[in-house]
């Protein structure tokens, strides 16, 4: 084996392992993004109603910034998501078939691990209602993410419209529904 070809081998395996660190991270960041967004929606709220004297343009504030925070992280976590998605096509591309366990020392996957430990336990009769988590696993978490992102932004924002709509109120009597 000549220099060349173990340099190149070599870069293989670093490129691989820098893809696989930056593949982690993102996920990391989808998770860490997720409890970011719910934590501090969940403040805002408890500060708005927690609070007596809360003026509606305050709550308005309030909720538009928690609306912003949301829509950003929900254009976050896309982005991320398709990081992600290049990052596997890239992976799939440096490794494809020539990556071998006698190569590189790495074992491939086959399946994923949750799947294998869930069907051994749905055939020992160890999961309750297994349909259950047949019905979680066949669903991606970034659609799980994107859903309850969604969520929070429309929550959000619908509340940015109720504190507009109370500020008009104070401003133009004539608009109370009666």
């Amino acid at each position: 084996m000549s220099d060349e070809e173990l340099s190149i081998k070599e870069l293989k395996q670093i490129e691989y392992e820098q893809l696989c660190e930056d593949w982690r991270h993102r996920d990391s960041m989808l998770w860490q993004s997720l409890a970011v967004a719910i934590t501090l929606t969940g403040i805002v709220f408890g500060v708005v109603f927690s609070t007596t004297n809360v003026s509606w343009i305050s709550k308005l504030v309030l909720f538009s910034m928690a609306s912003t925070l949301n829509w950003v992280l929900l254009l976050k976590i896309t982005k991320d998501h398709y990081y992600q998605l290049g990052s596997n096509d890239l992976l799939s591309e440096l490794g494809g078939k020539q990556l071998t366990a006698d190569k590189y020392e790495y074992e491939w996957r086959i399946h994923k691990p949750s799947e294998l430990y869930f069907n051994e336990k749905i055939q020992n009769n160890k999961i309750p209602s297994p349909h259950i988590y047949e019905f979680l696993m066949k669903r991606s978490a970034f659609k799980w993410f994107f859903g309850i992102q969604l969520l929070l932004l429309i929550i959000t924002l619908i509340s940015v419209f109720i504190s507009l709509y109370n500020i008009l109120l104070s401003f133009i009597p004539c608009l109370k529904l009666q």
